[in-house]
């Protein structure tokens, strides 16, 4: 009898066993299942229940990370990789999630550290070689990112991805040549890649050497026609080459692709400005014309920017060309507003003042003059004027002018200045009068 009760004992374990283990294996299916599904949210449900009454386990942390990063929750996927990674040895997946969702919520220093981990091990592990490239880039740290790149490169020679960083880090660190090299070896690869076409293309530009950066970008425009911001370079470029029609077509271009800065109008019109004025004769149609889409763009940039004086001094210029004489001048003094500020008269005052108390009296005349130019309606100058050459010139006659000229025309009531100026006046008046004048 006892035998027979220690046999089904012995079943009753053996089969709630198989069951668990069955169980076990029906729930990692149903989670991949739904997993392979997208039913992200589901997976992370189901997981955060069991998790709140047992431990789960390697495979289900790895789905729950899984499904959060695909949710863009990355400090949950992170969380749960890194639990994941407690429970096994060295596992290269694992390390490599952890490292690639800790970017992605931006705790570097941690991506950094999986990376490496994976590299300690397997110091050819290409994926892990590339993200910690990529952060060390990211770092500014442009030394290391050459050392990583030229290692990958050395594996893969014809990965214009990576001939493409490693020109930039060489640009970065100045080695012009190199840089070079690397960009025109990528772009002999494709020579449609946006990304090495535009770089190489701003740095020519930004070396002036304009001829060099259109060749690059006309070539790679082809394969590339709805770039906006190519399409703006190479008319940046044609703009500097002074190709002025062709200019204009990619600006358009431009325009067409969403770009609508005032910055792109103020140049188009520019460049129809100069279209009309190379040698059209201005009774033409033709000049007419192009003058009026040279104000059109030019209108439109100054509705996005007002305070930009070229384009207003351009304004100005289209419609005096035109005959529309009360808009230029509308517009040119519109533009010296914009050039000399309202406050540049207590600027030059304030250096006045400071010189004067350098005993510096020349300069100090000098800057008093140039506020006065600015701001003729501050009468005050006119005494500071008065004051200054009062102490400087050894002629008495100019400081009497201009005491008498602050005295007629000031309207502040500051009796002080004018009882000095009175007394002053008199002084002068004494001294030239034994001076025989």
């Amino acid at each position: 009898m006892k035998n027979t009760l220690n046999c089904i004992v012995a079943i009753l374990i053996l089969t709630n066993n198989i069951s668990s283990q069955t169980s076990a294996t029906n729930n990692e299916d149903w989670l991949k299942r739904q997993f392979q599904l997208f039913n992200y949210q589901g997976v992370i449900d189901s997981l955060e229940t069991k998790a709140s009454s047992s431990t789960l386990s390697f495979d289900e942390l790895r789905y729950l990370g899984l499904s959060y990063q695909n949710l863009f929750n990355f400090n949950r996927a992170l969380k749960a990789f890194l639990s994941a990674k407690k429970l096994s040895e060295f596992n290269f997946q694992i390390n490599y999630l952890a490292g690639k969702t800790a970017k992605q919520a931006n705790n570097i220093q941690l991506a950094k550290g999986q990376f490496i981990e994976i590299l300690e091990q397997d110091s050819t592990n290409k994926l892990a070689k590339i993200e910690l490239a990529n952060i060390v880039m990211e770092n500014k740290k442009y030394t290391g990112a050459i050392e990583l790149y030229s290692d990958l490169l050395k594996s893969d020679s014809s990965n214009s991805y990576f001939l493409t960083k490693i020109a930039y880090a060489y640009w970065k660190t100045r080695n012009i040549s190199k840089a070079i090299k690397h960009y025109n070896d990528a772009l002999e690869i494709n020579p449609f890649d946006p990304v090495a076409s535009t770089q190489l293309s701003k740095f020519y530009f930004e070396s002036e050497l304009f001829a060099e950066a259109r060749s690059v970008l006309e070539e790679a425009i082809v394969g590339n026609t709805s770039n906006a911001a190519m399409s703006k370079m190479l008319a940046e470029t044609l703009f500097k080459l002074k190709k002025y029609e062709a200019a204009v077509v990619y600006y358009t271009k431009s325009l067409a692709l969403g770009d609508s800065s005032a910055g792109l109008f103020q140049r188009l019109g520019f460049s129809y400005y100069f279209i009309a004025a190379a040698g059209t004769k201005r009774d033409s149609d033709i000049f007419r014309q192009k003058m009026n889409e040279a104000l059109d763009a030019l209108n439109n940039s100054y509705k996005y920017d007002r305070q930009n004086p070229l384009t207003t001094l351009y304004l100005g210029i289209c419609h005096k060309d035109l005959n529309n004489l009360e808009q230029a001048k509308f517009y040119f003094e519109q533009t010296l507003n914009l050039i000399f500020p309202d406050y540049i008269a207590d600027v030059y005052t304030h250096l006045g003042a400071t010189n004067e108390l350098l005993n510096n009296l020349p300069s100090a005349i000098s800057s008093y003059l140039e506020a006065y130019s600015y701001d003729p309606s501050n009468k005050v100058l006119l005494f500071y004027l008065g004051s200054a050459m009062d102490r400087y010139y050894a002629d008495r006659v100019t400081p009497a002018i201009y005491y008498n000229k602050f005295l007629n025309e000031d309207t502040t009531g500051n009796t002080l200045l004018i009882e000095y100026a009175k007394e002053r006046l008199e002084k002068l008046a004494e001294e030239l009068h034994f001076n025989g004048n």
